[in-house]
């Protein structure tokens, strides 16, 4: 950027130039969690909303608007105000216990798995260490302190793998406070503004435990967390805010469906050059004949490579570049995670139900299309369903409507074969999620898949 500008508040945008191939192109800039909160409100299609934003820090072009946590209020579309939250830093704590148990700063994932092995052995020890009042309009409300000073040293450093005794603990513990400090910033928001909706921003609105105890509180009548809240929605937020709130230019609505699938799609002779180029034979269906024999693969135990229409927006694969199983086999998630996915055997893997089935796996939500809850499911779903229930009985529930192709899969399996369900996770090992046509067959012929689905046409089995 030539201005060389920084911000001085939160909700500060910035008009810029900046040098591209020898031209000067005007641009705007926004502030890291201000295109948080635009991407959560914009994506939510209401027109009034608190908005709260939190995870481990923002940009470095900021002065007194640096911050981990913001509130703001939306009203009529636009902007009503923004502030920061000090001394709250929810995703500092995930960040260094990460990086001490799993070695990867950037394993929240795989913390907040584990913490479902855990026991109440530390949760008033990180009570203590981290549950501060927060400074700004949500005070008195306790959150998490900033925990970066300690990221070199922090408490339990010497538990440095998650087979340690203590590592599950320390998790679960983690997940407690966060729960506690989520719960207490939003009660707070409400009294501050009343909001009928909260949106929410930020890589901690990943953490699904966290969005259904928001849920659940019932307080507000709808907690919206959109399908790639973390910095993966900064650049549309920015767009979005600019749009609606500089140019006057007010956004039109847009569906899940059309929020979610919004990658690159490739059509069949992409594909059949992907095919002809790994020489593997490819057998041509329609649509009732690639559904029906998907599904009754799946319910023979096979695993199915599921790849059609545009790719994915945000970090979780929904249906377009997923791998399908059958819950119902209790072995499955053994075989996806240690065969397949080459990744810690206590990982869950995410079950798909009918929106219209909701109920049959939990009564904690009504509807999680972009699977961001994690819910305590019933005692017929875990009954039918082992492979899909994590081991404290909850799972990371994903709704899809019955005309969506994991939707029909899940159609003809309860007419034809008895399942309600089915195991939903990346079509990947090891590396990104796939994306063309050549990254699906490559990934197929190099694990043990059973069969790929291309483009939703073409069967492919292994030789």
């Amino acid at each position: 950027m030539l201005a060389k500008k920084v911000y001085d508040e939160p909700n500060e945008w910035v008009e810029m130039k900046v040098k591209f191939y020898g031209r000067e192109i005007p641009c705007f800039s926004v502030p890291h969690h201000l295109s948080h909160a635009s991407y959560a409100f914009y994506t939510s299609n209401e027109e009034e909303s608190v908005t709260l934003t939190w995870d481990g820090g923002g940009d470095f072009y900021t002065t007194n608007a640096y911050t981990s946590t913001s509130i703001s209020y939306w009203e009529n579309n636009k902007l009503k105000w923004f502030k920061k939250i000090g001394n709250c830093d929810i995703g500092s704590l995930w960040h260094i216990y990460s990086k001490s148990i799993f070695q990867n700063p950037f394993a929240a994932g795989k913390l907040m798995g584990l913490a479902a092995l855990g026991e109440n052995k530390f949760v008033e020890t990180f009570a203590d260490y981290c549950m501060r009042p927060v400074r700004g309009c949500l005070n008195p409300a306790k959150a998490i302190k900033n925990c970066w000073p300690d990221e070199d040293m922090p408490m339990f450093s010497a538990v440095n793998s998650w087979r340690h005794k203590d590592a599950a603990d320390i998790a679960y513990a983690i997940q407690k406070v966060t729960n506690y400090a989520g719960i207490n910033l939003a009660k707070k928001a409400y009294e501050v503004t009343k909001a009928k909706t909260l949106c929410l921003g930020g890589g901690v609105a990943l953490n699904g435990y966290l969005n259904t105890e928001l849920a659940k509180l019932k307080i507000f009548d709808r907690v919206f967390v959109p399908p790639s809240v973390h910095d993966g929605g900064l650049s549309l937020g920015a767009v979005m805010f600019i749009l609606n709130n500089v140019l006057n230019l007010k956004t039109c609505k847009i569906s899940d469906q059309d929020l979610v699938f919004n990658g690159t799609e490739y059509n069949d002779e992409e594909c059949i050059g992907a095919i002809q180029k790994y020489g593997v034979k490819a057998e041509p269906l329609n649509r009732f004949s690639i559904i029906q024999r998907t599904a009754e693969e799946i319910s023979n135990g096979k695993v199915i490579a599921w790849y059609e229409g545009k790719s994915e927006h945000g970090p979780r694969a929904l249906g377009h570049r997923s791998l399908l199983a059958d819950p119902r086999y209790p072995k499955i998630k053994e075989r996806l995670n240690n065969e397949i996915k080459f990744r810690e055997p206590f990982r869950p893997i995410a079950p798909v139900v009918l929106e219209k089935d909701v109920h049959y796996c939990t009564r904690d939500i009504e509807y999680s299309p972009f699977m961001m809850h994690i819910v305590e499911t019933t005692d017929e779903f875990r009954d039918e369903n082992p492979a899909a229930v994590h081991l404290d009985g909850t799972a990371r529930i994903q709704t899809v409507a019955g005309n969506s192709g994991i939707g029909e899969i899940i159609e003809y399996m309860k007419e034809n074969t008895g399942g309600k369900a089915l195991l939903n996770t990346s079509f990947n090992c090891n590396e990104p999620i796939v994306e063309t046509p050549e990254n699906a067959i490559k990934t197929f012929l190099e694990v043990p898949i059973d069969y790929l689905c291309l483009n939703g046409k073409f069967w492919i089995k292994k030789e």
